[in-house]
């Protein structure tokens, strides 16, 4: 955590400016991928098109994969513990557990405890696993065997509409359900509700220290949700789309539709 702080706060050096192309390429690798995500030791992890969920290390080079053939389209990861890798595939709506090997150590079929029409899922500080039920409008944090310690009120009762979470995280003792639409909800970890921050149509995002770091177009937000300030960064453009970007203790991982780049954070950003 110390490492990323350190990397956000040399990427504050560089928000605001315009100089996109200065950004200075470390590594690189032909990638057909979906999604990136990257845990706190610097690996980057990838969703392949063929649903392989693949791990880099900051040069790019593979350091180990994972396939499941059986679940449908890979939906999400969390590697917020990077040796209890959580996996989600909402076609099926199965929870796997991988571990610091990325080999299968649990599963879970969340059809057999009743949710349905889930598409967000993610790992507590305790282990334990949240899960957004959008049909009850509740946040329900289950263990690996399904049992339910911890269940939040029906948000119909405390919202004017009913959130549909495309995403979920939790971060320094906050649970973040992302609704594209309404924008970023705030809980506590005891799942009460606190506020709703005003982005929309964020696809993925990230939280480091105080900071929300997302990605809207080919641009990287940094957020402050302390002082309420927010800063940019436009980021290199490619031929192919833009698709993802994460901040690492090692840089800046980009992925564009046909590969997957690593970007140094300059000291000196924009004279």
């Amino acid at each position: 955590m110390k490492a990323l702080l350190l990397a956000l706060i040399i990427l504050s050096m560089a928000f605001g400016a315009n100089a996109a192309d200065s950004l200075r390429i470390l590594s690189s690798r032909p990638m057909n991928a979906r999604a990136i995500t990257t845990d706190e030791l610097g690996n980057i992890y990838a969703i392949l098109q063929d649903n392989t969920f693949a791990r880099y290390d900051a040069q790019c080079d593979s350091t180990g994969y994972y396939r499941s053939t059986l679940n449908g389209p890979l939906g999400s990861a969390d590697v917020s513990n990077p040796l209890r890798v959580l996996l989600f595939f909402p076609s099926f709506s199965k929870l796997q557990v991988l571990d610091r090997q990325l080999s299968l150590k649990a599963e879970l079929d969340l059809r057999t405890l009743n949710f349905f029409s889930t598409h967000a899922i993610a790992t507590a500080s305790d282990g334990k696993i949240w899960v957004y039920d959008p049909l009850r409008a509740r946040l329900v944090k289950l263990d690996e065997t399904g049992a339910r310690s911890l269940e939040s009120n029906d948000l119909r009762e405390l919202l004017p509409f009913v959130p549909h979470a495309n995403a979920l995280l939790e971060r320094n003792q906050r649970l973040y359900l992302n609704d594209t639409s309404q924008g970023m909800l705030v809980f506590d970890a005891f799942a009460t509700y606190i506020t709703t921050l005003p982005f929309h149509h964020i696809k993925s995002f990230e939280v480091i220290g105080q900071q929300l770091v997302f990605l809207q177009d080919d641009t990287l937000h940094r957020y402050n949700m302390q002082s309420f300030s927010e800063s940019l960064l436009p980021l290199p453009k490619r031929s192919a789309p833009m698709l993802n970007a994460r901040v690492t203790r090692n840089g800046l991982a980009v992925l564009y539709a046909d590969a997957l780049f690593v970007y140094a954070l300059p000291e000196k950003f924009g004279k």
